[in-house]
């Protein structure tokens, strides 16, 4: 092969380097999309994602779904489903999964029945139980269990340990996935969203969106994860969802500031768009 064409491949390689990356897709998704207005449905539901300090007291105004993650430990997560008194997703990572050394795959505990029920149990005992409508085994479980046989262990468990609470009689599955990897055990779940922060409103029109909408089951619906800490506006997905049924929930990301750095953001709560998603919230509740 000539110098030439040695050129024109590593141009070629360099090109599509360049069309992968964040920044270049964080550049070509940058204007939000439009979408026509719709009549405003009274089965919306919107909330943000996890909870932690104050949220409930800043946040109770506005929205009508509460989404616990038992950021500040479960006593707070049990006066936070209290207060809140709404249709509450619980995350039940900590009674089931561990990590060795903080890093690397989630591994599922030998004991993770054991400790769920004890905790739905504490619930139960505080009256907070009886307002758990989805329950959520673990985040982005493409990316942080990997192997679908350990997610299908879990879900198994979720189920087993609340078939022992009337309270939760009925209740269902949320799931939110990572983008870039398959949807395992999507068929467990009846709430289902991924994230795409980088897509901004587009992500609403996109292949993956599509496919999921397509893939849906009776019973399945989607939630829609603005990115607000990262500067989205609101405005698009509360009109997509307004006119779209398949989607139930719009749970914005994330309302609180996170004091651990992985988030790379402050949260809504303070940054420059917490008027828009307290504005969006309330045209929703």
């Amino acid at each position: 092969m000539t110098t030439a064409g040695f050129a024109l491949i590593a141009l070629a390689v360099l090109a599509l380097a360049i069309f992968k990356s964040a920044a270049f897709k964080r550049w070509r998704y940058s204007k939000d999309l439009a979408f026509p207005p719709a009549p405003k449905r009274a089965d919306l539901l919107y909330g943000y994602y996890g909870c932690a300090d104050d949220q409930v007291d800043e946040t109770a105004g506005h929205v009508n779904l509460h989404w616990e993650s038992q950021v500040d430990g479960p006593d707070k997560a049990i006066a936070n489903i209290l207060a809140m008194a709404r249709t509450t997703v619980l995350d039940l990572c900590p009674q089931m999964f561990y990590r060795d050394g903080h890093t690397g795959p989630f591994t599922l505990r030998g004991d993770a029945l054991v400790h769920v029920v004890a905790f739905l149990q504490r619930l139960s005992d505080a009256g907070a139980l009886k307002h758990v409508r989805y329950l959520y085994p673990i985040d982005e479980p493409n990316n942080t269990v990997q192997r679908e046989d350990v997610l299908r262990s879990a879900i198994a468990i979720v189920f087993e340990a609340a078939s022992q609470f009337i309270e939760l009689r009925g209740v269902r599955l949320a799931v939110i996935y990572a983008a870039d990897k398959p949807n395992i055990c999507q068929d467990a779940y009846a709430l289902i969203g991924f994230d795409d922060y980088d897509m901004r409103s587009h992500v609403l029109v996109g292949d993956k969106y599509k496919a999921l909408k397509a893939s849906l089951k009776p019973g399945q619906q989607i939630m829609l994860i603005p990115g607000g800490c990262y500067g989205q506006d609101p405005a698009p997905f509360i009109a997509f969802a307004q006119g779209n049924a398949e989607v139930a929930a719009v749970v914005p990301f994330l309302w609180y500031d996170n004091k651990t750095n992985t988030v790379g953001a402050p949260g809504i709560r303070s940054g420059p768009l917490k008027a828009a998603y307290i504005a969006a919230g309330r045209a929703v509740v």
